[in-house]
């Protein structure tokens, strides 16, 4: 991983960082059918990785689950 990318295995917080506008660059499927999700890294999604997990961000629910969705789509499909 370069300095200047992000990764999660977090599905919530992917599906999240998704519907703010970030871009996905790759989705890995480990041995134990773990998904890592990686983006650029940047102020910008350091700043709403933290407002995400203290819990001060507003999304449309909705669009939040339809994200899911098809990131489990994306990952059963093998399509990543």
């Amino acid at each position: 991983m370069k300095k200047s990318e992000y990764v999660t295995y977090d599905i919530g917080l992917t599906a999240f960082l998704v519907v703010a506008g970030y871009n996905i660059i790759s989705i890995k499927k480990t041995e134990k059918n773990i998904s890592s999700f990686q983006f650029n890294g940047s102020d910008s999604i350091s700043a709403d990785i933290l407002r995400y997990y203290n819990r001060n961000v507003s999304v449309e629910p909705v669009t939040f689950l339809q994200q899911i969705k098809n990131l489990k789509a994306m990952i059963s499909s093998g399509s990543i």
